[in-house]
């Protein structure tokens, strides 16, 4: 792009070079005809320059450019538009153990989040050759008479498995992949 530039310029220059030594030399003003013709491609030269640079660094407008999603930034009121959730699950008659569920893209467990930050609490994992049931819905019971209840997963073979919230295990997650949710044997 800058030879042709370049060459225009030359080319303007070399026109009004011409008809100024023309003119001088002869006397006659028809030579400032190539003198007019000459400004024509130095201003091509200018314009396509200036067009140029634009390009080069960036004047043109931009569109923002979006932040990549990281689980950690899930936070705030709408942190359940990122996964399919489940409904909240109400752990305790308080209303402060509100958890809902979202499917482990290996479908073999669930990752648990609490429905009111959003935070990552741990995950109810099975064993790999073991599959979810999906007709069947989440299962809440005190099976241990504590005021907790327990959350059980259906299985495709009609087992259920079930898994206990130990407060001692909060914040655990991720070191610990059940974070505060233990598997009952």
């Amino acid at each position: 792009m800058f030879l042709l530039e370049m060459a225009t310029l030359l080319l303007g220059i070399g026109f009004i070079a011409a008809g100024t030594i023309q003119s001088r030399k002869t006397g006659q003003k028809k030579w400032h005809i190539f003198t007019a013709a000459g400004i024509v491609p130095v201003l091509i030269s200018v314009f396509l320059f200036i067009c140029t640079i634009w390009l080069l660094y960036g004047i043109q407008i931009r569109e923002p450019e979006t932040e990549p999603y990281f689980e950690t930034d899930i936070a705030g009121d709408d942190w359940r538009t990122f996964r399919a959730y489940s409904e909240d699950l109400h752990l305790d008659d308080a209303g402060t153990l509100i958890f809902c569920l979202s499917p482990l893209d290996g479908k073999n467990g669930y990752a648990v989040y609490d429905s009111a930050s959003g935070a990552r609490e741990g995950s109810l994992l099975w064993e790999p050759e073991k599959e979810a049931d999906d007709m069947f819905k989440i299962q809440l019971k005190d099976l241990d008479n504590d005021g907790i209840k327990e959350i059980g997963i259906s299985m495709t073979d009609g087992q259920v498995i079930w898994y206990h919230y130990r407060e001692e295990l909060k914040c655990t997650w991720p070191e610990n992949k059940g974070g505060c949710f233990e598997k009952i044997d």
